[in-house]
């Protein structure tokens, strides 16, 4: 879709040139997950193997209504309909989740989490878009996501955790030389990738998305935090205020995300990312290091024998 001239000079009136102060952060009143988008995120999860597609209500018939349940099940013999190859697949997925959450757990002790954070590029996705992506080059980023970032997101979130994802990507690009008719950037880049995630993943390649599908999709992206700041940009727009007040790492993201869950000084903050660079931690949050070359894997977090890179 292209924009015309009036709604372009709309968007960029709203986008304000790097501000005197960082604009504030009001924390959004959080909702416990209801029981109709407990169902959203379980039949989500089941249809992220072919194999399972279609599964959800024979688990629904013997009581099993969400993730949570599922994941404390020791089997699936009861669950009638289901095949010995379609049991198996549900061992290893319920197997990789379950060791990942507990993952969690031992690196928060001390100071209990309250919420995870992932970066975009080279984690969520296994591709970098430059902060900047050209819109004839979305389809092709969003189909290099990461399956298992997909799957413990939908675990998480059926267990009432807070979930962001952080990103150099800004729409102050679009102040820039780049056309919002020709290139997606910030805000707008992260929120179409997450509902991709959600809603084209069952067949990518005819990329048919019902309106029931696509209301599914925006109510798992509406509970995601999103931040899409490049600090670069801002301190290069205006060294004097915010050079030394925006350092070129994730601090700010994950402080601007605990604030929107209202926790910020109060629980920390889990990050993965891919970049050295954002394993400087504050006293905020604590980082771990995905392998940029394939993005986010459950393994390289629950495999005791590949090791992991931590800071924090």
């Amino acid at each position: 879709m292209a924009y015309d001239e009036k709604t372009i000079t709309e968007i960029l009136e709203k986008i304000v040139d790097v501000p005197d102060e960082e604009p504030p952060v009001v924390p959004r009143k959080w909702e416990p997950a209801t029981p109709a988008f407990r169902a959203i995120l379980l039949e989500e999860w089941l249809s992220t193997s072919p194999g399972l597609l279609g599964t959800a209500e024979l688990f629904s018939q013997h009581g099993h209504r969400s993730l949570t349940e599922i994941s404390q099940l020791a089997s699936f013999d009861h669950i009638e309909g289901l095949s010995e190859k379609q049991k198996a697949l549900l061992h290893t997925k319920v197997a990789d989740t379950v060791k990942f959450h507990r993952f969690l757990f031992k690196y928060s002790q001390e100071d209990k989490y309250g919420l995870v954070m992932f970066d975009q590029d080279n984690t969520a996705v296994a591709m970098h878009s430059g902060g900047v992506l050209r819109r004839s080059m979305l389809e092709t980023y969003c189909k290099k996501t990461c399956e298992e970032f997909v799957t413990i997101v939908l675990l998480l979130l059926d267990r009432d955790e807070r979930i962001a994802v952080g990103s150099f990507t800004d729409r102050l690009y679009y102040t820039m030389d780049y056309s919002i008719n020709e290139y997606i950037a910030g805000v707008d880049l992260t929120s179409a990738f997450l509902a991709w995630c959600f809603s084209q993943r069952l067949d990518p390649e005819v990329a048919i998305v019902s309106s029931e599908r696509g209301t599914a999709a925006q109510a798992i992206t509406d509970k995601i935090y999103i931040c899409g700041l490049y600090p670069a940009l801002w301190a290069n727009q205006r060294p004097d205020t915010w050079k030394a007040r925006l350092p070129n790492n994730k601090t700010t993201h994950m402080r601007r995300a605990l604030a929107d869950a209202g926790i910020l000084g109060k629980k920390k903050g889990l990050l993965f990312d891919d970049s050295k660079g954002n394993m400087k931690t504050d006293e905020n949050f604590y980082a771990f290091r995905t392998d940029g070359n394939v993005g986010f894997r459950l393994s390289d977090f629950t495999d005791e024998q590949r090791g992991f890179k931590f800071a924090g």
